[in-house]
């Protein structure tokens, strides 16, 4: 006769499981969400800060920032290699239609809308060909040191694809409901009435969302938004959390995310 099992196995069991699912990619609670069929394979790469970092200039910014020189010598490489620079809504598509990737495919993102990213990052983008997408928190642009209205519609007419950051860029899991509305829709409603099309992707402040953020988000009428730093290997499974990867100041660097998505 078979012996009944202990409590103590039956959480581990549990447990095994639960971690299963994290490791996996998977989002707890978000059966819902758009997911894909294992073949959407695409390395997101995920950048902030195009510029010279300075000594005084806190940790975290400096930690966040590529140099001119670092990310032109890193998108040449990619262009050498032959890597498929592909756009983030061609992710999407094989999310949610099953439209297939070219192999070792590469998506440039861009975070915050730091005025570099356009000064220094666009014109080596333009240099190779690339496309990428710069998801801007609305209530920076124009304030002096971020992106311009200006910059953003050239970027747009340029080729580039424009996503919502939120409003403010703060962390949406803490906040009230009627916040989290706001920082979502309103963003999308400003980016939408200056470039004059919809604005269809977002990205997660901080890469903080949970259940109740990715279903405003979806809500709201995105159809996708990215994380942070979720995985360095590329399969993407959830249009909802597309895993990306950040980038630092050295080719050296680069070279090891990929040859680690794609060895």
């Amino acid at each position: 006769m078979r012996r009944p099992r202990s409590l103590l196995s039956v959480a581990v069991t549990v447990f095994i499981l639960l971690l299963s699912a994290v490791t996996a990619g998977e989002v707890p609670g978000t059966a819902d969400d758009v997911r894909g069929n294992g073949r959407c394979h695409a390395l997101v790469l995920l950048y902030h800060r195009i510029a010279i970092s300075t000594p005084d200039e806190p940790a975290a910014l400096r930690s966040n920032t590529v140099s001119p020189r670092a990310f032109a010598a890193q998108m040449q490489y990619l262009h050498d290699q032959g890597y498929p620079i592909v756009s983030y809504g061609q992710v999407v598509s094989c999310l949610a239609d099953g439209v297939p990737l070219p192999k070792y495919a590469i998506v440039i993102t861009f975070d915050d809308g730091y005025r570099g990213s356009y000064r220094h990052a666009l014109p080596v983008l333009m240099k190779y060909g690339m496309t990428a997408t710069f998801f801007v928190a609305t209530s920076v642009v124009d304030s002096g040191t971020e992106l311009t209205w200006e910059q953003v519609k050239d970027l747009d007419a340029k080729g580039m694809t424009i996503g919502s950051h939120s409003r403010s860029h703060c962390y949406l899991t803490g906040v009230y409901e009627t916040v989290l509305i706001r920082e979502i829709e309103e963003s999308k409603r400003i980016i939408e009435s200056h470039l004059g099309k919809p604005t269809e992707f977002f990205a997660y402040p901080f890469g903080d969302a949970n259940k109740r953020v990715i279903e405003a988000v979806r809500k709201a009428g995105y159809l996708s938004a990215r994380g942070t730093n979720r995985t360095e290997f590329g399969r993407q499974e959830n249009a909802f959390m597309v895993a990306s990867v950040g980038v630092g100041d050295s080719l050296p660097g680069l070279i090891k995310i990929v040859k680690r998505c794609y060895p």
